[in-house]
């Protein structure tokens, strides 16, 4: 059986959702972009170095249990780690060892929020009619 176009995968080379997984190699969550039937592993992606030149302190960051950090970096730092990925795999020189089956990993929230208080804005918001 051949296998799909990258394409024509519920995760395309276009979208790659950011994400927090962990998996049994790797129970700790971790950060993570999911692409056709794989989750990419970014903290095990960024420790082959393929990211130092455009951003050098991918593993530390990547390696961190909540998206927080990356999501705070300036967009045309996020940009280039996201082209770089997806050069990385329209060629296929992402290592597999970094492609975890979806299946096999337990999803995480992406993010800390913190500070955040519940509210109404008015009387006809909360009131029964």
């Amino acid at each position: 059986m051949a296998s799909p176009a990258l394409d024509q995968l519920p995760h395309t080379i276009d979208s790659l959702p950011y994400g927090v997984i962990s998996y049994p190699a790797h129970p700790k969550p971790r950060c993570a972009v999911a692409i056709g039937f794989h989750a990419l592993d970014l903290s095990e992606y960024a420790k082959t170095d393929v990211l130092k030149d455009v951003f050098p302190s991918a593993d530390s960051i990547f390696s961190e249990s909540a998206l927080n950090t990356f999501a705070a970096l300036p967009w045309d730092q996020r940009k280039a780690v996201r082209s770089k990925i997806q050069d990385d795999l329209k060629s296929g020189r992402v290592p597999s060892q970094c492609l975890i089956r979806l299946s096999e990993v337990q999803n995480h929230l992406p993010m800390r929020i913190g500070g955040y208080s519940d509210f109404y804005t008015s009387l006809e918001h909360v009131s029964r009619r």
